[in-house]
């Protein structure tokens, strides 16, 4: 499983090196899904920097789970106008 992710995270992440347009925000959650906190406040970071429609769910995707009480993550929501 991790291994799926890994290869669908790099794959995203090679796209976005071709100046194709991946959102960043299924990027954030791919690594939610590894437990990367570092990489995924990352991304989410800047799926809210390219007002990404992927963070409509932020709230609702349940492998945010362990990163919902990290300030970032709290930061964000308050960017985006969401109650923490």
């Amino acid at each position: 499983m991790r291994g799926a992710v890994r290869a669908e995270i790099e794959e995203h992440l090679r796209q976005r090196a071709k100046g194709l347009y991946v959102d960043p925000a299924s990027i954030a959650y791919n690594y939610a899904d590894l437990g990367d906190e570092e990489q995924t406040l990352h991304w989410l970071e800047t799926a809210l920097a390219e007002r990404s429609r992927g963070l409509q769910i932020i709230k609702i995707v349940s492998e945010l789970g362990p990163f919902r009480s990290d300030p970032r993550y709290l930061a964000i929501l308050r960017k985006m106008g969401l109650p923490e």
